[in-house]
């Protein structure tokens, strides 16, 4: 996921960080279930989902990491999430929404974190996370 490159004298040019690689571990493979480290914020919060004893939803995101300049310390990502109950899809409400921006913020800072350069520009990727209230 992570690996330095040389330079010319035996020096390190930089981190070059795979950001397909870590897109896939951090946050889920593109059409897959949510890694729970994304999944786990949405699944301890289903009143923010205004769910109902009992009642189940699958949260569908799409999920766009941009890293302007191919520059680590620069990545941002946004989200689109939507409900999805009995096969029909529905908008978040508003405290949903928040709980879905803290999760995926909470994994991009680190990354942003590491610096050095990605090796592409701009990842995207669908994943899904089952939210139920028991």
């Amino acid at each position: 996921m992570v690996r330095k490159e040389g330079g010319g004298g035996g020096g390190t040019r930089g981190t070059v960080v795979d950001l397909g690689a870590w897109t896939t571990l951090a946050l889920g493979p593109d059409g897959g279930p949510g890694s729970p480290e994304l999944c786990r914020p949405l699944e301890s919060g289903p009143l923010a989902f205004e769910l109902s004893r009992g009642e189940r939803l699958e949260v569908r995101l799409a999920i766009s990491v941009v890293v302007p300049d191919q520059d680590v310390s620069r990545v941002f990502a946004s989200v689109h999430a939507q409900a999805w109950q009995a096969a029909q899809p529905r908008p978040l409400p508003p405290a949903a929404e928040g709980v879905v921006t803290r999760a995926l913020t909470t994994l991009i800072e680190p990354l942003r974190g590491l610096g050095g350069e990605s090796s592409t520009a701009a990842v995207q990727v669908q994943v899904r996370c089952a939210v139920a209230s028991l």
